[in-house]
Formats: C-alpha cells, structure tokens, sequence
C-alpha cells in the first residue's frame, strides 16, 4: 500500500494501473499505426537496377510486383495504396506513428517519475520502494541507491517528445506531392523506436526487482492523517479535524489520539481506521 498523503491506494492496484496504461490503447495503436505505413505509394518507376535488385520480373500490374519483390525481399509484408496521390501527398501515418511513439514515451516518463519518487529516502523522501542498486553509490555518495534507469528512461522519452515535434513540422512542410524532408521524418521516427525499444527491457527489470519498504509504508499509514476520514460520519468533521491536527503535531498515531479524544473502544477503532478499507472502491 502506498502512502500518499491524499490518496490511499494498494501497490497492486498502482501496478496493473501502470501496466494497463502500456498494454492498452498506446499498444494498440502502434501496432495498427505501423501497418498502415506498410502501405505505400510505388514512386519507382522501371528502373533496371532496382529490378534487378529485387529480383524482379517485367509486368503490367507494376505496383503490386514491385510489392510482393519488395516483401520477399526483406521480410516484411508491404502493400500497394489505393490512391497513390494522396499518400504521397501526406505523411499523416508517420505523423500518427510519431505521435503514438510520444504517448508511449509519456507513459514511460510517468512511471519513470513515480519510481523515483517512491524510491526516494531513506532518510527523508516517500521511501515506499527500494530500486535495485546498480551501482556502488552516487558520484560522491558510497552507498546512495540513485534511480538510474527510470532516470535514463526519462531522459530517452524526453527525447522521443522533442523528435515528434520534429516529425509534426516536417510534415506540414510538403509541397503538393513532394516533401523534401522525408528523410528526417524517417530519422526521427526511427530513433524513437530504437529509444523506447532500448528502455523497456532495463525499466522491466526495475520494476519486478524493487522492494516494497512495507515496515516504512505501514508506519507512515498510521500516522497519516486521512486515516481520520473514517471516523467523519461518526464523530463530525469538526472533532476528526483535531485529532488530525493533534497527531500530526505530536507525531502520534491517528488511533492513539482517537482513542484519547473519543469515547470509541480501542477495536473498534482499530477496524474504523484500517487503511485497507479506505482503498475498496465505493461503486
């Protein structure tokens, strides 16, 4: 269970949150994305040595032999457009493509940053994890755990956001049906794939190496003063105001100072102000 201030919530539950962010619509979408670039406009004209390259044979269908060399030739089924002049005059799938690379890398970023905050401590910070140490210490600090691959992983998708912005702009600079910068577009759209594709296995294996601090996590729940919200309906919000206030100040426990303010018996607090209730869904 994490020990946010406002939020309660179970580590299970922030996980497959996590999880289904990437294995969802961002997935999909790629996918779907990448075939439609699979579909292009044939610009070759019969050209001897491009023929011969791909083994090609004369034909009138010129289009669809040129695909199916092309497929066999380097593995990848590819296929012809049904409208030539309107692939050519844009390169909406690239931009598409680029776009969903830039969710998938904000996604990446997002838990990228909530590891590090949970990682942070031990002293002072949330602490509620320990990352996997993968060094001997900090530049100048023996023994600091820092979070090196969610912070690499930041930096990478970082990256991929400026290249989609590249992308965008290069997209919008065609002229009818020439866009002179096909080869940046290709570029940046390459260098994201190879970017996400170099962080996931690292920041897979942070994941399923952390520890949970659960001794830090369920001291810090119990002096964490949502716990009081349970008790509104019962005491008024006013009371469950002071003795959030008074634990806070005192550092005590939520139910010690409940069990002091109120006339409710210690077990029956104890079930009031289990933090696992407060994560069960209301609906």
């Amino acid at each position: 269970m994490s020990s946010e201030i406002t939020i309660q919530q179970q580590m299970d539950r922030f996980m497959q949150g996590a999880g289904d962010a990437l294995t969802d619509d961002t997935v999909a979408r790629l996918g779907f994305m990448i075939n439609e670039l699979l579909i292009i406009a044939d610009r070759v004209t019969r050209n001897k040595n491009i023929m011969k390259l791909l083994e090609m044979s004369e034909s009138k269908d010129f289009s669809k032999t040129f695909c199916e060399s092309l497929s066999r030739k380097i593995g990848i089924k590819v296929q012809p457009s049904k409208n030539f002049f309107e692939i050519m005059s844009s390169q909406d799938n690239a931009a598409h493509l680029s776009s969903s690379l830039k969710n998938l890398a904000l996604a990446l970023i997002k838990i990228s940053n909530d590891l590090r905050l949970m990682n942070s401590g031990p002293l002072t910070g949330l602490s509620d994890i320990e990352l996997e140490a993968l060094q001997p210490g900090s530049s100048i600090m023996p023994g600091k755990v820092n979070p090196v691959i969610p912070e690499a992983v930041i930096m990478a998708g970082t990256d991929v956001i400026g290249n989609d912005v590249s992308v965008s702009l290069a997209v919008q600079s065609g002229n009818f049906q020439l866009n002179v910068m096909l080869p940046l577009i290709a570029y940046n759209v390459l260098k994201s794939i190879n970017l996400l594709g170099n962080c996931l296995p690292p920041l897979e294996k942070c994941i399923k190496n952390f520890k949970v601090n659960e001794k830090g996590i369920s001291e810090n729940l119990h002096r964490n003063p949502i716990l009081v919200t349970a008790l509104n309906s019962i005491i008024g919000y006013k009371k469950a105001a002071e003795i959030a206030k008074k634990a806070y100040k005192e550092k005590k426990s939520i139910i010690d100072v409940a069990e002091e303010m109120t006339n409710i018996e210690r077990k029956e607090l104890e079930s009031l102000l289990d933090p696992k209730n407060l994560t069960k869904p209301f609906f």
